[in-house]
């Protein structure tokens, strides 16, 4: 009775994790990319061409540059979820401040109206991106985590401060489900007294709510924001574009994958910053 019960309780476990076969994941997790402003290049490229519709495409860590080709089709979303189309037209083997990564020049059919160069939005390669495809989010007003304040203290260790970082509304493509993702910064208040933000950890908080009641679904440590969400394959199984904090001077945005519960340890790496 009790192996019965142990095999049981594993088999919930396994099952209610997300599960995409090693060809699937792979062939879903090459079609996403970074994409940024054209001032992410600096001012030594060109950009006249473009009449300020362009983006930058960042190449992953484990990208072949050649994997990329002149004419390439590229589907942007933009914050409001709007998609854009981009096409190559210049290929680069170094391009941002330090020269640090690969990219390439897209040149978008409409103009998008970066905040920044570090803004990044999320990118998919290949075929046409359905609207209904891509999930909504929208950024709310950090006061709006209010309501959540007294669940997430609870998480935290009692001797530590803590403040919302990202405060953003989720919709599902399909089903359409909405929740609320909370990020916070917290940090021990004895560390930060001599470490500064050098103290600071992230650790995010997702509610799924009614009219009478708000329930925490998961929460994870480091992951910071959320910046895109798709479901490519039509499997209930998300794509998310995450950004994940080791510190306030390290940050990977990375593409992981949702089944509407919980975000996987799965992954894969679009681009990485250390200051």
């Amino acid at each position: 009775m009790k192996k019965k019960l142990v095999f049981l309780i594993v088999s919930f476990v396994y099952f209610s994790i997300p599960h995409v076969s090693i060809a699937e994941e792979k062939n879903l997790f090459d079609s996403f990319f970074l994409i940024r402003s054209t001032d992410f290049l600096g001012s030594a490229i060109d950009k006249s061409e473009l009449k300020g519709a362009g983006a930058v495409v960042i190449m992953p860590p484990t990208n072949d540059i050649d994997d990329i080709d002149l004419g390439d089709n590229f589907f942007v979303i933009t914050q409001s979820s709007n998609i854009l189309k981009g096409t190559v037209v210049k290929i680069l083997d170094t391009c941002g401040h330090t020269n640090e990564v690969n990219c390439a020049l897209l040149r978008l059919d409409r103009k998008i109206e970066f905040s920044d160069a570090s803004e990044s939005l999320l990118g998919v390669r290949g075929k046409y991106l359905s609207a209904n495809a891509v999930g909504y989010l929208k950024k709310l007003p950090k006061n709006y985590a209010k309501k959540y304040l007294e669940s997430i203290r609870k998480h935290l260790p009692a001797n530590e401060e803590f403040y919302a970082d990202e405060v953003i509304s989720i919709s599902l493509p399909n089903p359409k489900r909405t929740y609320d993702f909370i990020s916070v910064i917290h940090h021990n208040i004895e560390e930060f007294k001599t470490a500064g933000d050098k103290a600071d950890r992230w650790t995010s908080f997702l509610f799924i709510g009614s009219n009478k009641e708000s329930k925490l679904l998961t929460k994870i440590e480091k992951l910071s924001s959320i910046i895109g969400i798709t479901d490519l394959n039509g499997d209930g199984i998300y794509e998310v574009l995450i950004t994940y904090n080791d510190s306030a001077y390290e940050v990977s945005y990375e593409i992981r994958l949702f089944d509407g519960k919980r975000i996987s340890g799965t992954k894969r790496v679009l681009y990485y910053w250390m200051d």
